[in-house]
Formats: structure tokens, C-alpha cells, sequence
């Protein structure tokens, strides 16, 4: 009877180091075991999302009908949709024309932003820089605006001061119309025009093929290089759309159809016109030579 309970006891104690020492080489090899996560195609982006913001790395690849294969990488604007897009967007994000300092200040706006522009003149005196009276009236005006909080301003540069002339920036055509209205009574001596109107821009179009795509900064910089003794610094952009590939003027306008044709229309100075037109009214940008169309009765606004 003794022996059989010491083997029953035994064979209990045996039984339990067998399973302890099953349960620690377990632990074991979980610990040098090297597990490959492979996360569903619902979950990565989601984590990709968390951990890195907006992903730069995404690329889409377009075969074209010559059998070339252009990859657009995914910092481009045109890869994401309109809500990846606003999504995306640093809402601090500060956007600058990068240039020399010696430039005027209008040069650093962005060429789309730069209608939005206001210069105001002393017509009776134009060597009269002093312009802390205009900004004191302007200050008062902000005072007994209903709507002042509607009004937006460019964080590039607000104000600025060149060739005995002052410079305000809105950021939208209802702003840039409050500053003019609310200088009316300043006038005169003092006059007070939009930026088209104060250079005399004349409107012309062209078309760019965004091989790559970059701001309109960064294109008319390219423009200035290639094009020895052209200045874009008061080139305003009015409107950028692509070419419509259904457009019964597509194969006329279109430079390289394995990219996306950009129809811009602008208005640009008088010296840059006088510039592209004694160059056959094209422009040199990247292989290719631009033309450029220059309307005719049609006086800047």
C-alpha cells in the first residue's frame, strides 16, 4: 500500500517538471523565434498613417500610348486627391517664392498669389516714402469693419515697401477688393491700384508639361535660366488648368502628351513680352520651346 502511494507521488512529480520544462522551452523559442507581421492592406496605411504623417513615398506608374512609363512620385500634388490633399497640407506652412534679397519684395509672393496685390503712390509727391499716416488710416478701418474677421492676408509678405511705393497682400480677390475700397478716401494725393493695373500687365497663355511636378516658382525660376535676361518676378497667374485630352484644341496646344499639360494664363510685364516676342514668342523650358500667345484688345483688369 506505502509503495504504491510513493509511486503514485513519483510519478505526480514527474509529470509536473515535465510540463514546467515544456512550458519553458516554449518560452524559448517565442524568444528567438523572429515572427513576419504581415498587416492586411485595410490596417497598413493606417499605420503608415500614425507613424509618418503624409506619406511621400507613394508612387503611381502611367504607361503611355508610345509604351514609355512615367512614374509621378507622390510628393506631387496631382498623385493625391483633392481631400489627401487638403488632409496634407501644413497649415502653418508658409508659401514663399525662394529668391535673392536684392530682389524687390513683390518676387518672393507666388505668381498665383501676386494679383491679389495692392500698391498704393503719393501721385503729388513720388519721392514721398512715408507711409505710416496710410497705414494708421488703414489701422481704423480694421476698427469699423463688420466683417474684418473674413479678411486674409499673406503670411509671405503682408507689406512691403519698394521704389517709394507700399505693398499690401491679400490672400483672396474679396480682400485684395476690401483694401482697395476702404483707400478710396485717401485719394487723393494718394493712389491706390491692383498690382496688374500699377505694371501695366498685359495677359498672355502658354502650356507647360509638368514632367515633374513643381511649383510655379520653382518653372519660372527655370524660365529665368534658360532664357538669359528674362525677369518673372511680376508675372501673375490667373488660372492653371490641365489640357482636356477631349478638347478639340488638345493636339494644337499640347507640348509632351506623356505628362500633364498645364494651360496657364498670366499677365505679365511689358519688358517680358518685348523679351519673348523678339525670341519668336516661344519660350525655352527644359528640350522644349514654349509659344507663347499674347490676345489682342484685351487690356489688363
Amino acid at each position: 500500500m506505502l509503495f504504491s502511494k510513493t509511486n503514485t507521488s513519483c510519478a505526480s512529480r514527474i509529470q509536473f517538471l515535465d510540463n514546467v520544462e515544456h512550458r519553458c522551452q516554449s518560452m524559448l523559442k517565442l524568444n528567438d523565434q523572429r515572427v513576419n507581421m504581415q498587416l492586411s492592406n485595410e490596417v497598413r496605411p493606417q499605420i503608415v498613417g500614425f507613424a509618418g504623417g503624409c506619406s511621400r513615398e507613394r508612387e503611381s506608374s502611367v504607361t503611355s500610348s508610345s509604351g514609355l512609363s512615367s512614374k509621378r512620385s507622390c510628393f506631387m500634388s496631382s498623385c493625391y486627391s483633392k481631400s489627401e490633399r487638403k488632409a496634407c497640407r501644413d497649415p502653418c506652412d508658409v508659401k514663399c517664392c525662394d529668391g535673392e534679397d536684392n530682389r524687390p519684395p513683390y518676387t518672393r509672393i507666388m505668381p498665383e498669389d501676386r494679383r491679389f496685390g495692392v500698391v498704393i503712390t503719393n501721385e503729388e509727391c513720388p519721392c514721398d516714402c512715408e507711409f505710416n499716416c496710410i497705414l494708421e488710416f488703414m489701422a481704423e478701418a480694421f476698427h469699423t469693419t463688420q466683417d474684418v474677421a473674413s479678411l486674409n492676408f499673406s503670411q509671405c509678405t503682408p507689406v512691403a515697401e519698394f521704389d517709394c511705393s507700399l505693398l499690401l497682400v491679400a490672400e483672396d480677390s474679396d480682400s485684395s477688393d476690401w483694401l482697395l475700397r476702404v483707400a478710396r478716401p485717401m485719394c487723393p494725393p494718394y493712389r491706390c491700384t491692383s498690382f496688374i493695373k500699377h505694371f501695366d500687365l498685359v495677359r498672355c497663355t502658354f502650356v507647360i508639361p509638368m514632367i515633374v511636378e513643381r511649383r510655379l516658382c520653382n518653372v519660372f525660376q527655370i524660365f529665368e535660366n534658360q532664357n538669359c535676361g528674362l525677369d518673372t518676378g511680376k508675372w501673375c497667374v490667373m488660372e492653371m488648368a490641365p489640357l482636356d485630352i477631349c478638347s478639340d484644341t488638345y493636339a494644337s496646344k499640347v507640348i509632351f502628351p506623356d505628362s500633364i499639360n498645364y494651360e496657364i494664363v498670366a499677365y505679365i510685364d511689358n519688358e517680358s513680352k518685348e523679351y519673348i516676342e523678339h525670341h519668336c514668342s516661344k519660350l525655352k523650358y527644359i528640350t522644349w520651346h514654349l509659344p507663347v500667345d499674347f490676345p489682342e484688345g484685351l487690356s489688363c483688369t
